[in-house]
């Protein structure tokens, strides 16, 4: 007689051949991508010869936060404008969101929005907050560089491996004293009140663990 099957097996070796399945999509994918250290040197360098060695850095990849701005939408948008485009993304939003989520659930991510907002920006229309915002949102792939005399958001483009095309670090927004503001555990505050709530990249995130532990382990 053959080993008795328990109830359960059957779909925990279809959750195990399903994990080894994206470990390799992930593997493979990560193959495709230039180094993080290596566009990270290419950023600082260019924030360097631009405006001088940065203080602090910060890889912020989609810039995506929720709005709050007396006249703006939890998305950004302009209470009053777009009507009918933003109904039709609403429904495009809404169908695309549904399959995304069906794909997480067989892939054991659990349920999630692909579209949620990662972080806050909070002040008053015109604001630095909201300008530096509305400057990075474009964009697939905003660094925050700033230092005592300037602040940016700079654009590294695609981060797909291509060793005979590497995109150039684009200006995004731009800014000197005294409009600089205070960085500081997650957090960009200017001296008019206006602040972003940011959510670092995953490899990002990585680099700043590291640094802590090189920080505790000491010289």
């Amino acid at each position: 007689m053959g080993k008795e099957r328990k109830p359960g097996d059957l779909d925990r070796r279809m959750a195990a051949s399903v994990d080894r399945m994206s470990q390799r999509v992930d593997a493979y994918t990560a193959g495709l991508k230039r180094p993080h250290d290596e566009i990270r040197q290419q950023v600082r360098a260019f924030a360097a010869a631009q405006w001088g060695e940065p203080a602090g850095m910060v890889h912020l990849g989609e810039v995506g936060p929720s709005y709050t701005v007396p006249g703006r939408r939890d998305d950004g948008t302009v209470k009053g404008k777009k009507l009918i485009r933003r109904f039709l993304w609403n429904i495009v939003r809404g169908v695309f969101g549904a399959i995304m989520h069906i794909f997480a659930l067989f892939n054991g991510g659990g349920a999630g929005n692909v579209f949620s907002r990662s972080g806050t920006v909070t002040g008053a229309e015109g604001s630095q907050a909201v300008r530096f915002v509305d400057a990075a949102r474009p964009a697939t792939s905003v660094w925050l560089v700033y230092s005592a005399s300037y602040v940016a958001a700079l654009d590294s483009g695609s981060d797909v491996r291509d060793p005979k095309n590497i995109p150039p670090v684009v200006v995004l927004w731009h800014a000197g004293q005294p409009y600089i503001p205070r960085v500081h555990r997650g957090v960009a505050t200017w001296a008019d009140g206006s602040e972003f709530h940011y959510v670092p990249s995953p490899e990002e995130a990585k680099v700043a663990a590291q640094q802590r532990k090189d920080r505790l382990r000491g010289p």
